[in-house]
């Protein structure tokens, strides 16, 4: 008999049902009662120790903060890293400018499953762009704060039109995302349309701040340390077995 125990699919029992199945594995044979209670208890420690290292959603709180970067072959539309607020110029555009500003960074922080906005997009200036270079990328960047440092990034490419002028204004600028989910240190953070779908793509308006949004999830999983001290005293117990078996 074999017993699988998925990361993502693991069943949710009591952790005393771990006894159990440490008896089936390892019955008392009578003679070395002692040493098959180790046994049986270093395989129910093993099965409470794979169930509780499998991660499971539960409500908890995050923090971050976002930055973004403009990176093209022009070279007022080509930073060399990241910052809260990025800004793009193509040259011939006569002054457009494309602005991303970060956002996040609550006091209190987040609850899992809350709605995020990860910053803004908005237009400035004057004049035509009848096309974007098709090199043009924008990467946005989440840096995590709490409950562990960390960051992530999702790129992607911009392109269409732009025109501001006295007589209007007109946009058909998007931008591309090559992935709509990052996972930090066990939170995950997704990129979504205005119906709550998966972010395809992101139509940025002319003369109005356009919002990048999404939603963050906590996923709990123990921390190392608790997992090494558990680990540690399963192993302990392999010496003392051997000798109660001699």
């Amino acid at each position: 008999m074999r017993l699988f125990i998925g990361a993502n699919d693991a069943p949710d029992i009591p952790i005393g049902a771990s006894f159990v199945l440490a008896h089936r594995f390892a019955p008392w044979d009578g003679g070395n009662m002692q040493a098959a209670s180790l046994v049986r208890l270093a395989i129910a420690g093993g099965a409470a120790l794979a169930l509780y290292a499998a991660p499971c959603t539960a409500q908890g709180t995050f923090n971050y903060f976002t930055t973004g970067q403009f990176t093209s072959s022009t070279s007022t539309c080509n930073a060399t890293t990241d910052a809260s607020v990025a800004t793009c110029m193509w040259p011939g555009s006569g002054g457009l400018v494309l602005t991303f500003t970060g956002d996040g960074h609550a006091p209190n922080g987040y609850m899992s499953g809350t709605q995020l906005t990860y910053g803004v997009f908005s237009t400035g200036g004057t004049g035509t762009l009848s096309s974007v270079p098709s090199d043009a990328m924008f990467r946005l960047v989440i840096n995590q704060i709490d409950p562990t440092t960390g960051s992530a990034s999702i790129v992607g490419s911009i392109g269409g039109q732009l025109a501001a002028g006295p007589g209007g204004s007109f946009s058909s600028l998007f931008w591309l995302p090559s992935s709509t989910t990052v996972t930090i240190h066990g939170v995950t953070y997704t990129l979504d349309d205005s119906q709550g779908m998966p972010l395809d793509s992101l139509t940025i308006g002319a003369n109005f701040n356009t919002s990048l949004n999404g939603h963050g999830y906590v996923s709990t999983v123990p921390e190392p340390s608790t997992l090494a001290l558990l680990g540690s005293g399963l192993v302990g117990l392999v010496p003392v077995v051997r000798r109660r078996r001699h």
